[in-house]
């Protein structure tokens, strides 16, 4: 429910879509409705070798911040990836130099 973007700068300096995770900022979406979302994640970092695959999770909540939300039933979650849906997850790749182990 916390899909709408802040106009405000947080109180701190951020890279990423900044939320600002109050109630008045609330967007429920409505069953069937298609829309945008966007949010950032925290930087991190994590060697990958050959072979090794990255997993991602969509969750309709972190359930140790949030509140669930539908509070019941069981929450469906599509993502469209249509010529007129486009979707994509951007994840920066920094290549391995030859400089120690790494």
């Amino acid at each position: 429910i916390h899909r709408k973007i802040s106009p405000e700068q947080p109180p701190y300096k951020t890279l990423i879509p900044y939320h600002s995770f109050l109630e008045k900022d609330a967007s429920p979406l409505n069953p069937g409705e298609i829309a945008e979302i966007k949010f950032g994640l925290h930087v991190t970092s994590v060697l990958l070798k050959k072979g090794h695959r990255l997993k991602i999770a969509i969750a309709g909540c972190d359930k140790d911040t949030f509140s669930r939300y539908p509070s019941e039933g069981r929450p469906k979650i599509s993502i469209y990836h249509s010529k007129s849906h486009a979707s994509y997850i951007d994840i920066p790749i920094i290549q391995k130099d030859n400089r120690g182990d790494n």
